[in-house]
């Protein structure tokens, strides 16, 4: 019976560590969250202004024939494209990218005969990138 009970309390421990692990790894998020809402919400309130945001790397690629590279940032539910002129960032690798909001930024290449033309229409223009924590 006391091993039982001991069993029980370990558990429960183990169960409330992890859910406080959890509502505060939450909790760190929430200012990163606020910006991701008010930028879904208004891309218009920070066009050419400077903005941070931290999310996850996905489908990155590069242009053919051009330095650019392109990715999405994704964080929870909200997705932004991401153009970077420094290279690209490794597939599904948690970052915090710096940079201006751009409307309708288009990229003209030409490459094998072929006019290449691509066109964002909102997009970050990366100024900075760095690991998350």
């Amino acid at each position: 019976m006391k091993i039982r009970k001991f069993f029980y309390i370990i558990l429960g421990i183990l169960f409330l560590g992890f859910w406080g692990y959890s509502y505060y790894q939450w909790w760190l998020d929430i200012p990163w969250r606020e910006r991701w809402k008010k930028l879904k919400e208004n891309p218009e309130l920070f066009y050419s202004k400077e903005i941070e945001l931290k999310g996850e790397v996905i489908n990155p690629y590069t242009i053919v024939g051009t330095t650019i590279s392109v990715y999405v940032l994704e964080f929870e539910n909200y997705r932004y494209d991401v153009v970077s002129y420094t290279g690209i960032p490794e597939e599904k690798s948690k970052i915090i990218v710096k940079g201006k909001i751009k409307r309708d930024f288009k990229v003209e290449t030409h490459f094998g005969n072929r006019k290449i033309i691509k066109t964002f229409p909102w997009v970050i223009i990366e100024e900075e990138r760095r690991e998350a924590q």
